[in-house]
Parts: C-alpha cells; sequence; structure tokens
C-alpha cells in the first residue's frame, strides 16, 4: 500500500486546530462592553463607578444620562404609550430612555456582549471574572441580569453551569435593570420594542410572562452587582435618583373611613388579577426564591 503523502500545513491553517487557537482570537469572540449610566450633576457617583471598576482591573465608558427636560427632545421613533395601572413618572420614562442610549451603542458596536449598569451598584469581589468578557455566556442565552433585588422571583430547575455561578431562566417577574449583560442581536431587538413605550424599562426586559421577547431573560445566582439601597437600606450611601422620586411622589396612607374600607374589600379581587397580569408566574406552584448576592 502506497503511503499516503502528508499535507503541509500553513499558519492559516494551524489557527483552525485547537492547540494552535489564538487567545486574541477567542477574546474577540466573546468581548464585552461595560457602561454605566450617570447624569452630569451626579459627579460622586461617577467617582463611585469609576473607582470601582479600576479596583476591578476593568474599563468602563459613561452613557451620559437623559434628563427629564430632555424628554421632549427624545429620538422622534419613540412614541410614549401607557400600559400601566398608574401614570408615568417622568424620572421612568428618562431612565429609559438613558438605557435605550446603552443598546443603541452595543447594537452598533463590534463587540458580541455589552454590559449595563446604573450609576449606584455595589459589585461582589467575584465580578471581574464575569465583566471582562462573555466567554462564560452559554450559546443561545442572550441576556442575564447581574443583580438582585433581594426579593421573590421565579427561576427555572433547570440551571446553566457559568464559571463558579449558576444561570437560571427568569420565569417570573425580576424588577430592577441596575445590572445586566446582553447580546448585540438583543440589543437590536430591544431598539425595534421599545419605540413604543409603555412599561419602565426592568418591566419590558425582565418580565417574561407579560412583555415576551424572542429571547429568555436569564439570572446569574447568586447575583454579582446589587444597588446601594438594597445593600444598605438604612444608610444609603448613593441612592437612586428614581428610587428619591417615588418616595417624594408617593403620599403616605392614610386612615380610611367605612365606606373607603368597603371598597377596598369590594375591589380586592380586581386588584389580585391586575397582580396576576401583570406576573402571570404566581399561578406556577412552584417555590419562589430569593437571589443571593455575593
Amino acid at each position: 500500500m502506497r503511503a499516503r503523502r502528508a499535507v503541509p500545513t500553513t499558519p492559516q491553517d494551524s489557527l483552525f486546530r485547537p492547540e494552535f487557537l489564538d487567545s486574541k482570537l477567542i477574546s474577540e469572540r466573546h468581548a464585552m462592553i461595560c457602561q454605566y449610566i450617570n447624569l452630569d450633576e451626579a459627579t460622586a457617583r461617577r467617582d463611585w463607578m469609576e473607582t470601582s471598576f479600576a479596583a476591578m482591573g476593568l474599563s468602563a465608558s459613561r452613557m451620559r444620562a437623559v434628563r427629564i427636560d430632555e424628554i421632549p427632545d427624545r429620538d422622534p421613533e419613540v412614541n410614549i404609550g401607557n400600559l400601566m395601572r398608574r401614570p408615568w413618572i417622568e424620572a421612568e420614562i428618562a431612565c429609559f430612555l438613558s438605557h435605550r442610549e446603552c443598546w443603541k451603542r452595543i447594537a452598533a458596536g463590534d463587540e458580541p456582549f455589552g454590559a449595563v449598569f446604573e450609576d449606584d451598584v455595589h459589585f461582589a469581589p467575584g465580578a471581574p471574572a464575569f465583566l471582562r468578557d462573555g466567554s462564560w455566556i452559554p450559546p443561545g442565552v442572550e441576556l442575564v441580569k447581574l443583580e438582585t433585588l433581594l426579593s421573590k422571583t421565579l427561576l427555572s430547575r433547570q440551571a446553566l453551569a457559568a464559571q463558579d455561578r449558576l444561570l437560571r431562566r427568569l420565569d417570573g417577574l425580576h424588577l430592577g435593570a441596575a445590572a445586566y449583560v446582553l447580546s448585540r442581536p438583543a440589543a437590536q431587538q430591544l431598539l425595534a420594542r421599545s419605540r413604543q413605550l409603555d412599561v419602565p424599562v426592568d418591566h419590558l426586559i425582565f418580565n417574561p410572562a407579560q412583555y415576551g421577547l424572542r429571547f429568555a431573560p436569564w439570572q446569574l445566582c447568586p447575583a454579582i452587582c446589587i444597588q446601594d439601597d438594597r445593600l444598605t437600606p438604612d444608610a444609603t450611601r448613593l441612592g437612586s435618583q428614581i428610587s428619591e422620586t417615588y418616595r417624594g411622589l408617593t403620599p403616605s396612607p392614610k386612615p380610611k373611613s367605612l365606606l373607603g374600607k368597603l371598597h377596598r374589600e369590594l375591589t380586592r379581587p380586581l386588584k389580585q388579577a391586575a397582580r396576576l397580569l401583570q406576573d402571570p408566574a404566581r399561578l406556577v406552584q412552584r417555590p419562589r426564591q430569593i437571589v443571593p448576592f455575593r
């Protein structure tokens, strides 16, 4: 039998062999841009974020937050509707428009993934491993929530490995949009979906049962981020401007009259039904969990 002649390989051929894979190519395939949203006048929070990223050995770009008085000058393709049971708070609209600016940067960029942060988050010691690149994100996962609100939510029984943590599909409402990672295609889809603003940004991206997108949100467990007012509720160092707006607009409860109490009891079933419509996952007979931060 005639011996087969070895086919010479070129440097280009060797790049496709696993033992010769270039780490730079791997890095480019999973590159991630980090952005944080920050108002011009919020210099203390800007310093906080810059210091936090520097301590992790990472860099992040600042996305100038949209101001309330700039809402009328928003992108003309964005229409503001309302599917809520209450009026919009202007700070919510400005916050949503700020997140859209981050999505635009990710959708138009070269990086396959982008991380978005609000400027009052704290990072767990293990956070850098998840923010250097997206190599830990399994194929098919387009959106990952990195933070926890420390409130009960519904997570899938299925779990995917993500370094020293787990990824669980978010099956119920888990509010908050202070820290998340999304792919470039997810950013493009969110931009198209949010031309009509009907609910706050966290309801759109982290309420899968109600405002379904073509991809499911996943939760990193334990979470690597948490907002300042959740970590230190009795001694908030940074505060959330949206939370402060809520506190300023929410009136203190007043004692109800007998007629008021009767009205409350008669309308209770309707309110319960409305809550189920907002978060249908409440009907699922499965334990709800609090995602820890560490």
